[in-house]
């Protein structure tokens, strides 16, 4: 057990999300929660909540409270009703009640996920003594779609008249324009001790759109905690071919599914591809007795698919902050073929753990697949060099540790100042 100068620490998390709500950052705040107060540290998430869901409960040795403000009761505003978003300003409702609960809780930290955070932020006004730290899992605070593209490419210019319009398109002419609004005024500057980026990707994105210094943006990566896997099920068990190569994720262009279609069909092997994931786009592609999609399967079933592959691809389009799939290939000893954009680049050591291509560059993806497929023992040694790098930075327990650290810093050191 660690903590600040041999004591627990006090940790409110807040997070836009949280279980049952099922996301990669909902998965992550939840099994850090788990592992810090598996550590001995004190755990309060404060979380959204609607109509339907259960309030407040414990699980695994912290308490969740979900709050329900302005925007989550007008269900009419959200596409889906089970992601009830968080509006990138001030709510107040939300922002009082986290208030109460910092006073009663008294926290030695705040640690921040998603646009709550400017609620939060809000209602840590009159207790400037204690820090937030906020974690950047997205391009959220810089970008109303998250996503940091502008059609089918990276954003080279956001601006408010770019950024408006893109927004408008993808979320509708209002809330588009609403959020883009807001995000633009930069308020996350103000209040923040401390930001933690999810990949050298993001933090660079950040330093630069929101001209933050070197040292207020430390990078701390996602984890997987590959001991929760389950074992799969006869009814869920897949029919997958002897030899196949694997892509897990969403079945759209910004995954890269198209590129990595076509990069197949140009490479001459018996090897089958086998896509896992759920659709999102109108993609037309031939499916094949050589290239097999499986939709919407749950999670144990992937992680057999991985176990028994031969690599994963990557093919991202737009920069993926620190995907999770990369993770799940790596624990379970696979070498990956990923596209050199976002997080990826941290992640995949391109000849040592797998390989890293040019983005939509789909002769070197297919020249990448080919080549794996012919070198199986290279495969081999890529895999064992990709479990090895897992463990010494992507698990739990290296993770974890590193966000403890930076709590024991920024309270022993009473490192209060905004973080500009």
């Amino acid at each position: 057990m660690m903590g600040v100068g041999g004591k627990p620490v006090r940790i409110l998390m807040v997070s836009e999300f949280f279980p049952p709500v099922i996301g990669g950052m909902e998965r992550h705040v939840e099994g850090l929660c788990r592992a810090l107060a598996a550590r001995g540290h004190t755990v309060k998430v404060v979380t959204l909540g609607w109509k339907g869901m259960v309030p407040r409960e414990y699980r695994d040795g912290y308490e969740v409270h979900r709050i329900v403000g302005l925007f989550q009761v007008m269900g009419r505003l959200y596409s889906s009703r089970d992601r009830r978003f968080h509006p990138p300003l001030v709510d107040p409702v939300i922002a009082k009640t986290i208030a109460t609960m910092i006073k009663k809780f008294r926290p030695d930290v705040i640690h921040c996920h998603g646009w709550i955070t400017y609620s939060a932020i809000s209602a840590k006004r009159k207790f400037a003594h204690i820090p937030l730290i906020v974690t950047l899992h997205d391009y959220g605070f810089i970008c109303a779609k998250r996503t940091f593209m502008n059609a089918d490419a990276v954003c080279t210019s956001p601006g408010w008249s770019e950024c408006s319009a893109c927004a408008a398109e993808a979320l509708g002419f209002w809330k588009g324009k609403a959020a883009s609004w807001a995000i633009s005024r930069k308020t996350i500057k103000a209040g923040v001790n401390q930001y933690i980026a999810v990949s050298n990707y993001v933090k660079d994105v950040y330093t630069r759109q929101l001209n933050l210094s070197e040292g207020s943006v430390v990078v701390i990566p996602n984890f997987y905690n590959s001991d929760n896997e389950h074992e799969i099920s006869a009814e869920h068990a897949l029919s997958l071919p002897e030899k196949y190569i694997l892509f897990v994720g969403t079945l759209s262009k910004e995954k890269g599914v198209h590129i990595l279609v076509e990069a197949f069909k140009m490479v001459r092997t018996d090897v089958s591809l086998v896509l896992i994931g759920i659709k999102k786009d109108d993609l037309r592609y031939a499916v094949s007795d050589k290239i097999l999609v499986f939709e919407n399967r749950p999670h144990c079933v992937v992680m057999g698919a991985w176990r028994r592959g031969m690599f994963g691809v990557i093919p991202s389009v737009w920069p993926d902050p620190c995907p999770t799939v990369a993770l799940e290939a790596m624990a379970n000893s696979k070498a990956v073929i990923a596209s050199m954009i976002g997080g990826l680049s941290d992640i995949v050591v391109d000849g040592k753990t797998g390989l890293l291509v040019s983005v939509m560059d789909v002769c070197g993806l297919a020249k990448g697949i080919s080549s794996f497929i012919k070198q199986p023992s290279f495969l081999t040694q890529m895999g064992l060099n990709g479990r090895r790098r897992f463990k010494e930075v992507f698990s739990s327990v290296s993770v974890v540790g590193k966000i403890e650290e930076l709590y024991q810093s920024i309270v022993k050191e009473k490192k209060y100042p905004e973080a500009f």
